[in-house]
């Protein structure tokens, strides 16, 4: 196979970081800056590139160490898209100063290459490298309003568990090598059907390699850390991250789960099973985690420190496919992850032009703002809404599969709380609208509406566009998960 076809969108993305650090260097000032339109045009480029690795599925390089396939060529749209909604999130902030803009960008470019390579690789050592380096540069990302110290509180924060999430990941990557003589989890698993581990080493790795992922997701009893680091990051960056780490995250723990821990199951082989009571441990930690976030959002003063909570549910919501582990669930999973996508960013992204308005996070300082920028306001709702899966919005879709899936697998309680939570969100949601839209004698003090408010709109209103899409071609973007969980190479 040609490996200069295979890494071409690689290597698009290192010739954009090539290309910021030169237009960064030769920047003196002047009133036009080449770095939003380098980063958009590289991520563009790497983006249309993708579409012809569909040819090469089913193919690696170096024996199964870099792996194109179905799941590995989806997340990386998604890193894609998330990056390039980020870019343009950033060049309307006003958190974020614009002589930032440079080094934000860079790290950005950074952290979605690395995160190609965590979700591309079979192989342990090389997922542990790729993701040591997405962490530094989501530091950096965190701290990129240096004025603040919430943000730098959050950097660290973020850099403390992290440390922790890579010593379980080094601890069951170690337990296995030991057993094996190798990181690939595809000779992994073929040394370990001959010789397999006893009980105890096994529930020692899984556990250690849930505990890594546990961090990086926000999933009970390990998320201690996402709604701080959230709510203290700028809000692109806390946009960014919010789906960013949870994304590779699930991507690389589902590849590694169904390589070396869990089997087919004989009565359905689009069916795959965990060995033992695993799959019980793991509907426990994500009913909790759907359920922890859902109630920390109910008495929140801050409306940045609610979407947080909320955001954290969402991560116990998401959860749920690798929990039933079959294709129905894969695939809604994945589908899921496209409405966040787009649903967060757009919460996010209307959340910023709003607190750049009252720049105060307490949700009452918002009351009645709906009647000062109404067409913020409104794509703020409406993409809360569809964040936390509103009918008919792609995000009820995404989780009514979901929760069918996980009611097919007999998890009846696992399927309760995720009702009972989404009932806590409806009415989040409705506390959120009125306030918002709440006429009152005192009316909110705003800025400004500034020159740059209209493009703002449209970026908003654009955003509406696929989550529109996503609710009419439904069924088109379900069969495209559903074959890209069959493309994988398990």
């Amino acid at each position: 196979m040609n490996l200069l076809n295979a890494l071409i969108p690689e290597i698009v993305l290192c010739l954009t970081l090539i290309g910021l650090v030169i237009t960064e260097t030769a920047y003196a000032s002047e009133k036009y800056r080449l770095v939003i339109w380098t980063a958009l045009l590289g991520l563009f480029t790497a983006g249309v590139r993708l579409v012809f690795d569909y040819a090469l599925l089913g193919q690696s390089l170096y024996d199964k160490t870099i792996l194109i396939d179905g799941v590995s060529i989806f997340f990386h749209f998604l890193f894609i898209f998330l990056g390039v909604l980020t870019v343009i999130a950033v060049s309307f902030s006003k958190e974020i100063s614009p002589s930032r803009y440079g080094e934000m960008f860079i790290f950005l470019i950074a952290a979605v290459l690395t995160q190609f390579v965590a979700t591309s690789a079979g192989d342990l050592l090389l997922i542990f490298v790729s993701l040591q380096a997405f962490v530094a540069l989501s530091v950096f990302l965190l701290g990129a309003d240096r004025q603040s110290a919430t943000s730098a509180e959050a950097g660290y924060k973020l850099l403390v568990f992290q440390v922790l999430s890579s010593f379980f990941f080094l601890l069951a990557a170690a337990v296995l090598y030991q057993a094996t003589r190798s990181f690939n989890i595809y000779e992994i698993k073929s040394i370990l059907a001959q010789t397999p581990l006893d009980s105890g080493q096994l529930l020692i790795v899984f556990a250690c390699f849930f505990s890594s992922v546990a961090f990086q997701l926000g999933i009970f009893p390990l998320y201690f850390w996402t709604v701080d680091v959230f709510d203290g990051a700028p809000t692109p960056s806390a946009a960014y991250l919010a789906l960013a780490f949870p994304m590779t995250a699930v991507a690389y723990f589902l590849r590694i789960t169904i390589v070396i821990f869990a089997g087919k199951d004989p009565a359905d082989a689009s069916h795959f099973v965990f060995p033992g009571n695993w799959g019980e441990i793991l509907s426990f930690c994500a009913g909790l985690t759907v359920l922890i976030g859902a109630l920390g959002s109910m008495h929140q003063k801050s409306l940045k420190r609610t979407l947080s909570y909320l955001m954290l549910s969402q991560m116990g919501f998401a959860f749920l496919g690798v929990v039933v582990l079959d294709h129905q669930s894969l695939a809604a999973a994945m589908y899921h992850w496209t409405t966040l996508l787009f649903s967060v960013s757009g919460v996010f992204a209307s959340y910023s032009f709003l607190f750049d308005a009252t720049q105060s996070p307490v949700l009452s300082d918002f009351r009645g703002i709906f009647y000062k920028r109404p067409i913020e306001t409104l794509c703020f709702i409406v993409f809360l809404a569809c964040f936390l899966g509103l009918p008919p919005s792609p995000g009820y879709l995404s989780q009514f599969t979901l929760l069918d899936s996980v009611v097919k697998q007999h998890r009846l309680v696992l399927g309760a709380a995720s009702v009972f939570s989404w009932v806590l969100w409806i009415i989040v949601l409705g506390k959120i609208t009125f306030v918002l839209t709440q006429r009152t004698d005192s009316p909110v003090s705003v800025s400004a509406d500034s020159g740059e408010s209209r493009f703002r709109r449209i970026f908003l209103l654009s955003l509406m566009v696929p989550v529109a899409l996503l609710i009419c071609f439904a069924e088109s973007v379900l069969q495209w998960t559903r074959s890209s969980i069959q493309w994988v190479l398990w």
